[in-house]
């Protein structure tokens, strides 16, 4: 869970920027959960964490799909180098290293889809007001 972190001092803007920052990173996290709610109908709050968990549990195997993807790859990458093939080699760790970042992005959203489902299950109102 974010947290906040600031010095106390004569001089508050410290706080109030990190404030600032808390309250965009709500916004960030309230368009998360209306795209995964996009064209679904969500009246109930266990709707919203069905489907924020149907998101997260995607958003895993699709985490693991990658690493298994990287596994072969650098697998298959090994095997060229080992037989002199250098150009399947480097074939093969470009594609281990896109997968890399496949998972970066996935990575990114999934602590986005369970920052949404935390506050979700807490209950938190309409997360889209700024004052």
């Amino acid at each position: 869970m974010p947290r906040l972190n600031f010095e106390i001092t004569g001089d508050n803007s410290n706080m109030v920027n990190a404030l600032e920052e808390t309250r965009a990173r709500i916004k960030e996290v309230s368009n998360t959960i209306e795209q995964v709610g996009d064209g679904l109908d969500l009246d109930s709050i266990e709707d919203k964490m069905e489907a924020l968990n149907d998101a997260i549990s995607t958003t895993e195997e699709y985490i693991e799909e990658c690493m298994e993807n990287i596994e072969e790859y650098t697998e298959r990458a090994e095997e060229a180098a080992k037989s002199g093939d250098f150009e399947a080699a480097d074939k093969f760790t470009a594609k281990a290293q896109q997968q890399a970042k496949y998972i970066q992005g996935a990575t990114e959203n999934l602590n986005k889809y369970k920052d949404a489902l935390d506050l979700v299950k807490n209950g938190v109102g309409d997360l889209t007001k700024t004052e």
